[in-house]
């Protein structure tokens, strides 16, 4: 039986090869990127980012159909569209990269599936797929809150510690809209 780092190991693999071949989490980002050099912060960063982020989008598309209150409806909208062009630039970094020779793997399997799915475990998932209206708004932001929180270890890192500009950049975006999010769905849980 395999051991739940040989699991996690392999659910961010898939991950990964699915984001990579994907589009469509947002708009396709076309502009060619110059080669540059890029430490292995950067590559970790492109590695759990692109996952977190395809979970964040996913979890918020359900959420826009799913949830009762118009409030947590748009909030998922502002998610899914803000959440999923960082997914469309991550993905088009996984490609480049890749073919720069970008070693995607993770030395603590660990740390790394709890980043990419805190907040939005399988188990989350599915309860949030067969919740009632009623309960799917509060399960959600709770789950949206944890996952938010999760992914500033993410965007922390790279701000500090890539090489690559443009990466660094984006994490810091990401942080900052991520942080808005959170103060919106900690808004919503409040009423």
């Amino acid at each position: 039986m395999p051991s739940s780092r040989s699991r996690s190991r392999a659910a961010a693999l898939v991950l990964l090869a699915v984001l990579a071949g994907a589009s469509g989490c947002g708009e396709a980002q076309e502009q060619q990127r110059p080669a540059k050099p890029f430490n292995d912060a950067d590559v970790e960063f492109v590695a759990t980012a692109g996952p977190h982020l395809t979970v964040t989008v996913t979890t918020a598309r359900t959420a826009e159909d799913r949830a009762r209150d118009a409030d947590v409806r748009q909030l998922a909208e502002e998610v899914a569209v803000s959440q999923g062009k960082h997914a469309d630039a991550v993905s088009a970094w996984v490609s480049e990269w890749g073919e720069q020779g970008a070693p995607f793997s993770h030395g603590d399997e660990d740390r790394f599936a709890h980043e990419v799915t805190a907040g939005f475990t399988v188990e989350t998932v599915a309860t949030l797929s067969s919740s009632s209206k009623a309960r799917f708004d509060r399960f959600y932001l709770r789950s949206l809150l944890e996952h938010l929180e999760a992914g500033r270890t993410i965007w922390r890192s790279e701000a500090a510690n890539g090489r690559d500009e443009e990466a660094r950049d984006l994490a810091e975006q990401i942080l900052a809209e991520q942080e808005d999010l959170s103060r919106a769905a900690a808004g919503l849980l409040r009423r």
